[in-house]
C-alpha cells in the first residue's frame, strides 16, 4: 500500500513539473522577485487587493521624464528557447487616458541582440490584458532607430540567452500610476 502511495506521489511531482510555461506570477502573495527601473521607485508597491483578481504590483512614475518598467525577475531568463512560437501575456491597468505616449511596451534582451514589441493601445483604466507571441510573424522589431523586423533567428537567439525582460508600466506624459498583474511566459 505505502509503495502504491510513494509511486503515485513520484508520478504527481514529475507531472506537476512537466509544464512547457517558462514562469508565471500572480502577485497574490509577493512581488515574486519583480522590479522596476527607470522613473519610478526601484521595488514595485505590492498590493493585496485591486488586482485581475486578487494582489498585483504597481508603480508611481517619480516624474523624472523617464520612462518606467516592470523588470522581471531571474526564474524568466536564461535559456527559454523553448517559448519561441508561444506567448507571453499581460494584465496592466493605467491611471488616464490623457497625454498618452508611445514607448517600448516589451523588451527583451540577450546574447547581444534586444528586440521589442508595441501593442496596438495603451492600457484602460480598468484591466487590459496584451499578448505577444514569440516569433517571427508578430511584430518583433529589432530595437535599433530603424526597428527592422526581428527574424526568427534573432528572437531565437535573445531566447536563448535571455537576461532581461521589461514590460512598460509609464504610458501618460504626466504623473501616472500602473498596475501589472498575471504574467505568463510561454503559454500556448
Amino acid at each position: 500500500m505505502h509503495a502504491a502511495r510513494f509511486s503515485w506521489l513520484l508520478l504527481a511531482v514529475a507531472l506537476a513539473g512537466c509544464s512547457d510555461d517558462v514562469a508565471s506570477s500572480d502577485f497574490e502573495a509577493s512581488a515574486d522577485g519583480w522590479t522596476m527601473s527607470g522613473d519610478v521607485a526601484p521595488a514595485p508597491e505590492l498590493r493585496a487587493t485591486g488586482g485581475n483578481p486578487g494582489g498585483c504590483i504597481c508603480g508611481t512614475d517619480l516624474m523624472q521624464s523617464d520612462i518606467w518598467y516592470f523588470v522581471a525577475p531571474n526564474k524568466y531568463l536564461g535559456n527559454v528557447s523553448r517559448a519561441y512560437g508561444k506567448r507571453l501575456t499581460w494584465d496592466i491597468k493605467g491611471s488616464s487616458q490623457f497625454y498618452l505616449i508611445k514607448g517600448r511596451d516589451l523588451v527583451m534582451q540577450g546574447a547581444g541582440v534586444s528586440i521589442v514589441f508595441n501593442v496596438d493601445n495603451a492600457p484602460g483604466l480598468d484591466w487590459t490584458t496584451f499578448h505577444a507571441t514569440l516569433d517571427d510573424k508578430s511584430g518583433w522589431k529589432l530595437d535599433t532607430p530603424a526597428q527592422p523586423d526581428a527574424t526568427a533567428e534573432d528572437i531565437k537567439s535573445v531566447l536563448e540567452n535571455l537576461h532581461s525582460l521589461r514590460i512598460r508600466g509609464e504610458f501618460i506624459d504626466g504623473p501616472d500610476h500602473e498596475c501589472l498583474d498575471n504574467v505568463e511566459f510561454g503559454i500556448k
